[in-house]
């Protein structure tokens, strides 16, 4: 009866063995994976989640900076000369290169170009000063009250006056006749 109990115990603990094998891998395993996916899923979903609330604030962000920059460009096209005030634009030329110890020797007024809704008036200017007070000049010169951008600039140095002469070729931005 010993042989029996130790025989019968053994094919028991196999039969346990091999019931924990099937549910371990028939039930408890799928379980897992799913378990997993679903983590997956959820994580997933949680980036989503967190994109969408970032695109709906940096949306709105955008959305303020548009209308800054609108508000902008509103007040800068309000601030463009029309054709008839070209006299200001060279009004202030001048009074620019008098704060700036430059001298203007001559003005040349080119054709003009049309963009879009506005013209573009390339003006040449001859002018002879400092190399600091040339430098200065262009710079307050485009950041003066009128959209004046300085596309060519032509400078010859005088050795013994150490006075820079020179061209310089500006677009001056102006409202369109129908403006």
């Amino acid at each position: 009866m010993k042989t029996f109990s130790t025989l019968s115990g053994k094919w028991i603990a196999a039969g346990e063995c091999i019931l924990f094998l099937v549910l371990g891998i028939g039930i408890v395993l799928p379980y897992g994976a799913q378990l997993l996916e679903k983590y997956q899923l959820n994580k997933l979903q949680a980036e989503q989640i967190q994109f969408m609330s970032n695109w709906r604030e940096r949306l709105d962000t955008l959305e303020v900076t548009n209308t800054r920059y609108e508000e902008g460009i509103r007040q800068m096209v309000v601030q463009i000369p029309a054709r008839q005030d070209f006299s200001r634009v060279i009004e202030e030329l001048f009074s620019v290169s008098k704060t700036h110890d430059i001298k203007i020797n001559a003005i040349v007024p080119q054709p003009v170009v049309v963009e879009h809704d506005f013209l573009k008036k390339p003006v040449q200017l001859a002018i002879s000063g400092s190399y600091f007070d040339v430098a200065t000049f262009i710079n307050k010169l485009e950041q003066g009250e009128f959209l004046i951008h300085v596309v060519e600039v032509e400078l010859e140095a005088d050795e013994r006056t150490r006075i820079l002469k020179g061209e310089l070729v500006l677009h001056v931005l102006m409202k369109g006749d129908d403006s």
